[in-house]
């Protein structure tokens, strides 16, 4: 997620688009010192990078140790230096990538996305709702069914009605998996099992994917869906459908972290293209789930 990072705090400040910085209550950086004007700059995503401005401040805004003329735009890179009207107060930009998801509370609290990009309202120890970004849709899942949503549109969670402040500019940056095209995924599993790999093929080419904390389950809905592809009574359409309550059972996984596994998988998988064929399908109202690939193998690892 992209941030700036004060140099003598070493505190990470992540960036909204756009990011006002000043001294100012009002600011998304506020910085409560006196050489630093109220709205002293704007940090702004252009739909390829981060643009900074500065707003007639009284001591200016510099870059790289050259100050900038009143609304001059200079785009900006991970390592750029910054200073607010202090060339010994610097701050540098962390982390360029493109602008995180956010929601917001009727009060203006926020809560954001973590660094791989999912959202979890309305927090990470209460996950009843998961944002992510799927390649082509940000989608909601609520742990029983997965809908789309859009910036501005509002969710409730916690018992709290949350606005969405969703980046529109990511499909651009992402793989999108053609029409037609299938993926297979090949499980490699140690012989205790506690290390998983996972192989995903995919128009002649292949990416791995190493262990996470949510590989198991995927393993686990990997063996159902392949156990009951070799039922003939079963159609396609059928197989590897199991109740949710009933794998986080079987997991020992309390609910909430297993609502966390399925939104860490969704997120991980993002970055393959699963395209709209979800790496964790739900059936709406049922509490099912399944994985969302039918070419599945398990090997040795």
């Amino acid at each position: 997620m992209a941030a700036l990072e004060h140099t003598k705090t070493q505190q990470h400040h992540p960036l909204d688009n756009p990011t006002v910085i000043g001294r100012s209550r009002a600011c998304g950086i506020q910085i409560s010192l006196g050489h630093v004007s109220s709205t002293h700059a704007e940090v702004r995503w252009n739909g390829h990078c981060w643009d900074l401005r500065d707003l007639d401040s009284r001591n200016g805004t510099f870059v790289n140790g050259r100050r900038l003329a009143n609304g001059e735009r200079v785009m900006l890179s991970k390592g750029t230096q910054i200073a607010f009207g202090d060339l010994s107060d610097p701050w540098i930009v962390f982390n360029d990538g493109p602008p995180g998801a956010y929601a917001e509370d009727g009060s203006g609290r926020r809560q954001r996305a973590d660094e791989n990009g999912l959202l979890v309202l309305p927090n990470i120890d209460h996950p009843d709702l998961g944002i992510y970004f799927d390649g082509t849709t940000w989608r909601a899942d609520s742990g029983e069914n997965v809908v789309p949503v859009e910036n501005g549109t509002v969710v409730g969670a916690g018992g709290i009605e949350w606005t969405l402040n969703l980046p529109e500019d990511l499909r651009a940056t992402q793989e999108v998996m053609a029409p037609g095209d299938t993926m297979c995924l090949d499980f490699f599993v140690s012989q205790d099992e506690e290390h998983i790999e996972i192989m995903v093929h995919r128009s002649g080419q292949q990416r791995r994917l190493d262990h996470r904390a949510h590989s198991y389950l995927l393993l686990t809905l990997a063996r159902e869906r392949i156990a009951q592809a070799q039922d003939p009574s079963i159609p396609p359409s059928e197989q590897g459908w199991i109740y949710h309550s009933l794998l986080a059972d079987q997991l020992k996984m309390p609910m909430n972290h297993f609502n966390m596994a399925v939104y860490r998988a969704r997120q991980q998988f993002s970055s393959v293209a699963m395209g709209e064929d979800q790496i964790i399908e739900r059936r709406r109202g049922s509490g099912q789930i399944r994985i969302g690939c039918g070419n599945l193998n398990v090997r040795p690892l």
